[in-house]
């Protein structure tokens, strides 16, 4: 038996519950085979691990498969550390505005619960797209050159489509209560314990990008997780960035998937083809409207590769770093990220999966903290 620990309980998940949640899906379905022959946890793979919702593929008795997803606490996603973990109500509306707007392959959202009658959380039921991660294939060493600049080609192209094509007029992480594709506003800091609807929206990316960092400094100084960081140091080094305007220049509130990397891209291969499919990629699990140059995608070396290749920047239509201010942005975000990683799993995690992104995230934040001491800001 799982068990999925919220804010003031914890939540069992056997068989017994997965079974009464495909009952109630198949509810209106006399002929369909509903018996779960099988459920595990998935295996998420790069920075979509550090994702705390539960996820759980579900194999039944006629052989269809589905993805449970789970909200990790029966009361959204209000927790005592600043995390950008999209709320699932809020995920279900990204996916179909991810449908309606491009053509990213992605699960397609079946049943949507938030009635907590079998158990006291909010759950999605996905479908499942077939395929095996793209970190794995390339660790593997299954893929060709060819196939692999074919793969980040695509990357590029749909990155690039989904930050032109799904835009919004406020900076900042969705919310529950105003959820695209309405139109909704984002407030800040509503994911970090605010007030939410009653904040008023954000239209300075600076303003949001900064109050958003304010919040993971204080958490990870407070619990000790970055050792040997100087968050004076680097708290100086965002003054002086924040009265140069380094992150205004980001004027459009573009859709960013934020912990997109090779480990959340799908791919299948075919035995009766070379050419590789890509299934599923940039799902907004730790959404964000602000500067697509936050993508993790943009980070150079989070596989253990030197990324981004040229393939994904041509795909993407040409690199997002055009001058020096661009690159010590860059780093920011990398600063961020790290600070992400670390404030959602702490310092160890018996994840293999998690303990090797709190691994790269403690040296790579050390990293960023002696870089951003010298690096340009005009």
């Amino acid at each position: 038996m799982e068990t999925l620990t919220g804010i003031s309980q914890t939540i069992p998940i056997s068989q017994n519950t997965v079974q009464k949640i495909f009952d109630a899906f198949y509810a209106s379905d006399e002929k369909a085979q509903t018996q779960v022959r099988k459920y595990q946890k998935t295996e998420r793979r790069g920075f979509s691990s550090i994702v705390q919702h539960k996820s759980y593929d579900v194999h039944l008795a006629d052989d269809t498969s589905y993805i449970l997803l789970i909200s990790s606490s029966p009361d959204e996603i209000v927790a005592s550390a600043p995390v950008l973990c999209t709320p699932l109500s809020v995920y279900q509306s990204l996916l179909n505005l991810l449908s309606e707007n491009t053509s990213i392959p992605h699960p397609t959202v079946l049943s949507h619960s938030d009635t907590r009658d079998i158990i006291p959380a909010e759950y999605l039921i996905l479908s499942c797209p077939p395929g095996t991660p793209l970190s794995d294939l390339r660790h593997a060493g299954r893929l060709s050159d060819r196939q692999n600049m074919l793969i980040d080609l695509e990357i590029g192209r749909w990155m690039r489509e989904m930050h032109e094509r799904v835009q919004n007029e406020w900076f900042g992480p969705p919310t529950a209560q105003r959820a695209p594709p309405v139109g909704a506003p984002f407030a800040l800091p509503s994911v970090f314990g605010g007030g939410g609807a009653e904040e008023e929206p954000s239209y300075s990316w600076q303003e949001t990008f900064t109050a958003l960092l304010e919040e993971l400094l204080a958490c990870a100084e407070h619990a000790g997780l970055a050792p040997g960081v100087s968050f004076a140091d680097v708290r100086l080094c965002l003054g002086r960035a924040i009265g140069s305007f380094l992150f205004d220049d980001c004027e459009v509130p573009s859709l960013v998937s934020f912990v997109g990397d090779p480990g959340g891209v799908l791919i299948e291969l075919s035995a009766e083809s070379a050419e590789p499919r890509i299934t599923s990629l940039l799902l907004p699990v730790y959404a964000l409207y602000g500067d697509p140059l936050l993508e993790t995608f943009f980070v150079a070396g989070n596989d253990g590769s030197a990324a981004p290749s040229q393939a994904l920047l041509e795909g993407y239509g040409g690199s997002p770093i055009l001058f020096a201010r661009h690159k010590t942005k860059r780093v920011w975000y990398d600063a961020f990220l790290c600070l992400s990683v670390l404030v959602s799993c702490g310092q160890v995690s018996d994840n293999e999966e998690q303990q090797s992104k709190i691994q790269w995230s403690q040296k790579r934040l050390l990293e960023c903290a002696e870089l951003l001491k010298d690096a340009p800001c005009y």
